[in-house]
């Protein structure tokens, strides 16, 4: 197959991507070998917890190898270095977790 010809096949399959996955969560990350698998976690619309709120539950699960888990969590930590530049977030303090970001990470103004 020629190149223009595999460029211009594998455009179209872009173009009509239409699936989105929604997750409020990123629950269990496990590594098996060279391959990474983390649950993308949404709300449940049936379940709740103790205190009335809704239970987060697998929506999804990613497995990819290793490398390719590496570079999207550099990416990821790149967007958050410019969500914090930009002032989108701000950091917790360094000496532990706020009551904005009880994970002392990246906070919400």
């Amino acid at each position: 197959m020629p190149l223009g010809i595999a460029w211009q096949t594998a455009r179209e399959d872009r173009d009509d991507m239409n699936d989105q996955i929604y997750s409020d969560d990123i629950g269990t990350i496990t590594v098996s070998g060279p391959v990474v698998r983390f649950d993308l976690m949404i709300q449940s619309a049936t379940e709740t917890d103790a205190a009335g709120k809704p239970k987060l539950v697998v929506q999804q699960r990613v497995i990819m190898p290793i490398d390719a888990f590496l570079r999207a969590t550099q990416k990821m930590q790149g967007s958050v270095q410019d969500m914090v530049k930009k002032g989108v977030i701000q950091r917790a303090p360094k000496d532990g977790a706020s009551a904005k970001d009880p994970a002392g990470g990246a906070a919400k103004k």
